[in-house]
Parts: C-alpha cells; sequence; structure tokens
C-alpha cells in the first residue's frame, strides 16, 4: 500500500505596513509543520516579494501607506493568479472590501482582531486548494 504524501510546505506571504501583524502571523505558525511566513512592510516590497518566489497564501492589509492592499491585490494577481488572497481589515464591511471580493479579487476577508481559530481556518482553505490544485495538474498531465 502506497504511503500518503506529507504535505508541501505552505509558502505563505504578510503584506502589512505594521509589522507586529507579520510577527503575530509569524509567532501563531512557529510551530506548524511546513509552514512558512514571510512577512513585507508594503504593497511594493509584497509585489518584489512575489515576484522573486511562489507563495500560496497570501494575507494582506487593506489599509496600507502608498499601495492599499486592493490595489496591491490587483497588481498581484497579475503575477500569481493561484494563490489565496485573504483581505486583513478592521473594516471587513467596507464597500470596497465586499466589492473586491464580489470582482473575484478576493478569496476571502479576516477581521481584525483576527483569532488563532480563524487564522488555522484560512491555512487549512489553503492547504486545500494546493491538493487541488496539484490534482488538477496530475490529471491533466495524464491527459
Amino acid at each position: 500500500m502506497e504511503q500518503p504524501e506529507a504535505p508541501r510546505q505552505l509558502r505563505v506571504l504578510v503584506v502589512d505596513d505594521e509589522s507586529h501583524n507579520g510577527e503575530a502571523v509569524r509567532r501563531a505558525f512557529k510551530k506548524a509543520p511546513n509552514v512558512v511566513v514571510e512577512s513585507s512592510s508594503s504593497g511594493e516590497a509584497g509585489l518584489q516579494a512575489l515576484a522573486s518566489k511562489p507563495f500560496d497564501l497570501l494575507l494582506v492589509d487593506y489599509s496600507m501607506a502608498g499601495l492599499s492592499g486592493i490595489e496591491f491585490v490587483e497588481r498581484a494577481r497579475k503575477i500569481a493568479p493561484y494563490g489565496l488572497y485573504v483581505m486583513l481589515t478592521a473594516y471587513p464591511e467596507l464597500k470596497q472590501v465586499l466589492d473586491a471580493q464580489a470582482r473575484g479579487l478576493l478569496d476571502g476577508i479576516l477581521a481584525k482582531p483576527w483569532n488563532l481559530q480563524e487564522l488555522d481556518l484560512v491555512m487549512k482553505q489553503a492547504r486545500t486548494m494546493i491538493h487541488l490544485r496539484e490534482i488538477r495538474e496530475r490529471v491533466t498531465r495524464i491527459k
């Protein structure tokens, strides 16, 4: 009987101009197996990070100096269309955030302050997305 594959590394990018938020996500998953968290302190720095390596999950602050979170996601989706994009915001009912989700730019919204259970659920969704993508790629190769 074939052994199940160990889950591959989940690559997370936190884009937030408040460095303590990226550090909080890093601490939350410090002991989690196969989770690597990096952070960028601006939308521009996040785009540079995304252009240099792939990320599976992008946690993006709505309100940042320079590029807003939505502007970042609009540009980032052109670089990495298959990432899971989750907006971090203290204002989850904000019309611009809801419009971005309705347009398909966002895969989710995580209200600040988030808790560990909510963040864990987002990570599980990202792992599921990765697994489904890998299955689709295998099926495509077989055809």
